[in-house]
């Protein structure tokens, strides 16, 4: 029978220790990957209500509009009896609408929707806004009011500017690929 020095056996040890200190270090990043990531849609908690304005001016600075700024499109929908809709995934222009989303304690005038922008990351809706014509705008909340974030004239034009873009491609002119427009087959009488 062969007797084992100590420095073999404290070699030994070191090389278990070593190993399992390997196992640790894996099982560690494994349980890490499987973890949401910020930028993952789950991670983006849906709209909040808001009793007052002030709380809604208040969630929409410190919740609904970074949540807006991690959308990567929009559906635009013209709501009334010249329903349109187009989607619009080019960076430059959701910027455009993101800065005009300008949070502002602002009045409510009682008018009507003309526009519901309906923001997504991927597939998962963020945050729904509606657009008075004059750019009055808000938040659609889970529960009770969805009260006057600002007022933009701004926002109004480039929606506007957006459909017109959008039924007239000579009119246009970004890339093709800036304006995804998507018919509701309200035309087909033709």
């Amino acid at each position: 029978m062969r007797r084992t020095s100590l420095a073999e056996l404290l070699t030994r040890i070191a090389l278990a220790c070593a190993a399992a200190a390997v196992l640790l270090v894996c099982g560690a990043l494994a349980a890490e990957e499987t973890e949401p990531l910020a930028d993952n849609a789950e991670a983006i908690a849906p709209a909040k209500a808001a009793e007052t304005q002030d709380d809604a001016i208040t969630l929409a600075k410190e919740e609904d509009l970074p949540a807006i700024a991690k959308a990567n499109k929009v559906v635009i929908k013209q709501v009334g009896p010249d329903e349109e809709e187009i989607t619009i995934g080019a960076r430059e222009l959701l910027k455009q609408i993101r800065e005009a989303l300008t949070v502002k304690k602002t009045e409510p005038s009682g008018g009507e929707n003309k526009y519901t922008l309906t923001f997504f990351l991927d597939d998962k809706p963020v945050r729904e806004v509606w657009v008075y014509e004059d750019g009055e705008w808000g938040i659609m909340r889970p529960e009770g009011t969805s009260w006057t974030l600002g007022s933009n004239e701004k926002l109004a034009d480039l929606i506007d500017d957006l459909l017109e873009r959008a039924d007239n491609p000579s009119v246009d002119e970004t890339d093709d690929e800036d304006l995804d427009i998507g018919d509701d087959d309200a035309d087909d009488d033709d």
